[in-house]
Protein backbone atom coordinates (compact mmCIF):
# COMPACT_ATOMS: atom_id res chain seq x y z
CA UNK A 1 0.00 0.00 0.00
CA UNK A 2 1.12 3.29 -1.00
CA UNK A 3 -0.48 6.21 0.99
CA UNK A 4 0.61 9.59 -0.58
CA UNK A 5 -1.54 13.13 -0.65
CA UNK A 6 -1.59 16.40 -2.75
CA UNK A 7 -0.63 18.43 0.22
CA UNK A 8 2.33 16.14 0.87
CA UNK A 9 4.67 18.54 -1.61
CA UNK A 10 5.86 16.05 -4.75
CA UNK A 11 4.61 12.85 -3.52
CA UNK A 12 1.85 12.43 -5.70
CA UNK A 13 3.82 13.00 -8.49
CA UNK A 14 7.45 11.55 -7.36
CA UNK A 15 5.19 7.96 -6.83
CA UNK A 16 3.28 8.12 -9.75
CA UNK A 17 6.66 8.22 -12.05
CA UNK A 18 7.84 5.37 -9.61
CA UNK A 19 5.10 3.15 -10.52
CA UNK A 20 4.69 4.23 -14.01
CA UNK A 21 9.01 3.35 -14.45
CA UNK A 22 8.62 -0.46 -12.84
CA UNK A 23 5.20 -1.19 -13.66
CA UNK A 24 4.28 -1.87 -10.02
CA UNK A 25 0.67 -2.92 -10.29
CA UNK A 26 1.25 -4.97 -7.06
CA UNK A 27 0.72 -1.71 -4.73
CA UNK A 28 -2.91 -0.21 -4.15
CA UNK A 29 -2.30 3.61 -4.46
CA UNK A 30 -4.21 5.67 -2.09
CA UNK A 31 -4.26 9.22 -1.87
CA UNK A 32 -6.13 11.93 -0.37
CA UNK A 33 -7.06 15.13 -0.85
CA UNK A 34 -10.19 17.06 -1.79
CA UNK A 35 -9.81 20.70 -0.67
CA UNK A 36 -8.74 23.72 -2.91
CA UNK A 37 -8.37 26.41 -3.06
CA UNK A 38 -9.24 26.23 -6.81
CA UNK A 39 -10.44 29.14 -8.57
CA UNK A 40 -14.13 29.08 -10.03
CA UNK A 41 -15.02 29.82 -13.44
CA UNK A 42 -16.16 33.59 -11.77
CA UNK A 43 -12.32 33.42 -10.72
CA UNK A 44 -13.36 33.00 -6.80
CA UNK A 45 -11.20 30.71 -4.77
CA UNK A 46 -13.38 27.91 -3.46
CA UNK A 47 -12.25 25.17 -1.03
CA UNK A 48 -13.86 22.14 -0.06
CA UNK A 49 -16.77 22.32 -3.07
CA UNK A 50 -17.67 19.07 -5.07
CA UNK A 51 -16.34 20.72 -7.43
CA UNK A 52 -12.59 21.28 -5.32
CA UNK A 53 -13.23 17.25 -4.82
CA UNK A 54 -13.50 16.14 -7.97
CA UNK A 55 -11.19 18.39 -9.43
CA UNK A 56 -8.78 16.87 -6.60
CA UNK A 57 -9.62 13.67 -7.82
CA UNK A 58 -9.10 14.50 -11.55
CA UNK A 59 -5.46 16.22 -10.29
CA UNK A 60 -4.47 12.64 -8.72
CA UNK A 61 -5.00 10.69 -11.64
CA UNK A 62 -3.04 12.66 -13.65
CA UNK A 63 -0.24 12.72 -11.78
CA UNK A 64 -0.71 8.93 -10.68
CA UNK A 65 -2.00 6.67 -13.71
CA UNK A 66 -4.09 5.45 -11.39
CA UNK A 67 -5.66 5.96 -7.88
CA UNK A 68 -7.65 2.90 -5.71
CA UNK A 69 -8.47 4.91 -2.82
CA UNK A 70 -9.24 8.23 -2.73
CA UNK A 71 -9.57 9.69 0.73
CA UNK A 72 -11.17 13.00 1.71
CA UNK A 73 -7.97 14.46 3.78
CA UNK A 74 -9.38 15.53 7.21
CA UNK A 75 -12.04 17.72 6.57
CA UNK A 76 -14.54 18.82 8.88
CA UNK A 77 -17.96 18.45 10.02
CA UNK A 78 -19.65 21.31 8.02
CA UNK A 79 -17.37 19.75 4.57
CA UNK A 80 -19.24 16.08 5.81
CA UNK A 81 -22.53 17.37 5.82
CA UNK A 82 -22.29 18.72 2.00
CA UNK A 83 -24.35 16.85 -0.52
CA UNK A 84 -22.34 18.12 -3.39
CA UNK A 85 -18.90 16.47 -2.07
CA UNK A 86 -20.52 13.05 -1.79
CA UNK A 87 -22.13 13.95 -5.38
CA UNK A 88 -18.56 13.99 -6.53
CA UNK A 89 -16.93 10.68 -4.72
CA UNK A 90 -20.03 8.80 -6.00
CA UNK A 91 -19.60 10.23 -9.46
CA UNK A 92 -15.80 9.56 -9.21
CA UNK A 93 -16.57 5.91 -8.61
CA UNK A 94 -19.32 5.73 -11.38
CA UNK A 95 -16.63 6.44 -13.86
CA UNK A 96 -14.37 4.10 -12.59
CA UNK A 97 -11.67 6.85 -11.58
CA UNK A 98 -11.13 5.20 -8.53
CA UNK A 99 -11.41 2.24 -7.17
CA UNK A 100 -12.94 3.17 -3.53
CA UNK A 101 -13.55 6.61 -1.89
CA UNK A 102 -13.43 7.27 1.89
CA UNK A 103 -12.64 9.56 4.36
CA UNK A 104 -9.04 9.75 6.64
CA UNK A 105 -9.69 11.57 9.63
CA UNK A 106 -10.50 10.72 13.69
CA UNK A 107 -12.58 11.63 16.71
CA UNK A 108 -16.08 13.09 15.67
CA UNK A 109 -15.76 14.14 11.88
CA UNK A 110 -14.73 10.47 11.76
CA UNK A 111 -18.01 9.29 13.11
CA UNK A 112 -20.03 11.84 11.22
CA UNK A 113 -18.00 10.14 7.72
CA UNK A 114 -19.58 7.06 8.95
CA UNK A 115 -22.66 8.11 9.33
CA UNK A 116 -22.65 9.12 5.37
CA UNK A 117 -20.71 5.86 4.52
CA UNK A 118 -23.94 4.48 2.81
CA UNK A 119 -25.40 7.53 1.25
CA UNK A 120 -21.65 8.30 -0.37
CA UNK A 121 -20.91 5.11 -1.11
CA UNK A 122 -17.72 4.94 1.31
CA UNK A 123 -15.72 1.89 1.59
CA UNK A 124 -13.03 3.04 3.53
CA UNK A 125 -11.59 5.24 6.42
CA UNK A 126 -7.91 6.05 7.82
CA UNK A 127 -8.02 6.44 11.40
CA UNK A 128 -5.55 6.58 14.06
CA UNK A 129 -5.10 3.52 15.60
CA UNK A 130 -1.80 2.95 17.82
CA UNK A 131 -1.53 0.73 21.13
CA UNK A 132 -0.91 4.00 23.10
CA UNK A 133 -4.78 4.97 22.24
CA UNK A 134 -7.80 2.73 21.90
CA UNK A 135 -10.22 5.14 21.49
CA UNK A 136 -10.26 4.08 17.64
CA UNK A 137 -9.90 0.41 18.58
CA UNK A 138 -12.84 0.73 20.81
CA UNK A 139 -15.60 3.03 18.63
CA UNK A 140 -14.53 3.24 15.41
CA UNK A 141 -13.49 -0.55 14.48
CA UNK A 142 -16.26 -2.08 15.21
CA UNK A 143 -18.60 1.02 13.76
CA UNK A 144 -16.63 0.44 10.71
CA UNK A 145 -16.85 -2.86 10.75
CA UNK A 146 -20.29 -3.61 11.11
CA UNK A 147 -20.36 -1.06 7.93
CA UNK A 148 -18.80 -3.16 6.03
CA UNK A 149 -15.79 -0.72 5.57
CA UNK A 150 -12.06 -1.29 5.59
CA UNK A 151 -9.72 0.11 7.53
CA UNK A 152 -6.51 1.34 7.15
CA UNK A 153 -4.62 2.59 9.91
CA UNK A 154 -2.57 5.49 10.31
CA UNK A 155 -0.01 7.13 12.97
CA UNK A 156 0.55 3.25 14.24
CA UNK A 157 3.47 4.52 16.37
CA UNK A 158 1.31 6.95 18.04
CA UNK A 159 2.83 10.49 16.50
CA UNK A 160 5.43 10.40 18.75
CA UNK A 161 8.03 11.37 15.97
CA UNK A 162 6.03 14.26 14.73
CA UNK A 163 4.99 15.67 18.24
CA UNK A 164 8.11 15.73 19.64
CA UNK A 165 9.96 16.93 17.15
CA UNK A 166 12.21 13.90 17.07
CA UNK A 167 13.22 12.00 13.73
Amino acid sequence: LVDVARSYGHAEACVGRWLRSRGASEFVVVTKGGHGPFADAAGDTADWTGAAVARGIDEAVARLSRVDVFLLHSCGADVLRRDDVGEALRSALQRGQVGAVGYSGDNDDLHIALDRARDWQLSVVEASLSLLDGKARVHTLPRAQALGLRVIAKRALANVPWTTGHS
